[in-house]
This record gives structure tokens, sequence and C-alpha cells, in this order.
């Protein structure tokens, strides 16, 4: 973990954005059963950000990527609606000025600690 933070800070590298991404699941609504996300690249994602012209002054390794899929797990068509509510949050939560480096990250370092899941950090550099 200290080679990882050394080298990305408390940002997330693209392998350890990939990795938590791949944990996520979502609720299916009408099954009840919990489903893994759909992946949209980091190229799909800032297309989005261009097409409702939002832009992201603190743009940091993939930290925006793991927040447009966390909020597309936990919050889409709930308290946000369509594409441009997730990635008005996602903006609004990188440019926190409370956030003093990744809050995003810290987040997720407490959830995995929450869940007990093994981390093998050389992978993730």
């Amino acid at each position: 973990m200290r080679v990882y933070l050394r080298n990305y800070g408390n940002h997330f590298s693209r392998k350890a954005c990939h990795f938590a991404i791949s944990k996520m699941k979502k609720l299916n609504t009408t099954t009840g059963k919990k489903e893994p996300i759909e992946y949209q690249s980091k190229e799909e994602i800032e297309e989005i950000f261009n097409k409702y012209g939002i832009k992201l002054e603190h743009n940091e390794c993939y930290d925006f990527v793991y927040l447009w899929h966390m909020a597309k797990a936990d919050y889409y068509k709930s308290s946000l609606p369509d594409d441009k509510a997730v990635a008005m949050f996602v903006r609004d939560t990188i440019e926190d000025p409370d956030m003093l480096g990744s809050n995003a990250f810290r987040r997720w370092l407490a959830d995995v600690d929450a869940k007990g899941l093994v981390i093998e950090w050389y992978d993730l550099l």
C-alpha cells in the first residue's frame, strides 16, 4: 500500500479504478438482485462531460471515473435521474473545496476495509 500511495497518493490509478469498479454492484429493481454495473471507459465519460459542457478543474488520475461508476451504481435513476445529473454530481464531488485530496479514494479504502476485502496492492501499480 505504501508503494501505491507513493506513486498515486490518495487517487485512483487506472488499475485501481478498474479493480474498484469490478467489485461494484447495482440493485436490479425488477428482480431485487444485485448485478455488476456496465463499465464505461474514461473516454466515454469525458464525452458525456463535454456533451453537457461540464468541466473538471481538478481532474486527477481516475478519480472521476471511479465516482462516475459509483454514482451510476448507487444513485442512478433514483436521486440522479440522468447522465447529466451524474456528471454534475461527479463534478461537485471532485470540485468540493473540503475534499483535501481525494475523499473518494479514502472512502473506497474505508468501504474495502469494512467488507474485509483483500487488496493486492502491487497488482494495482
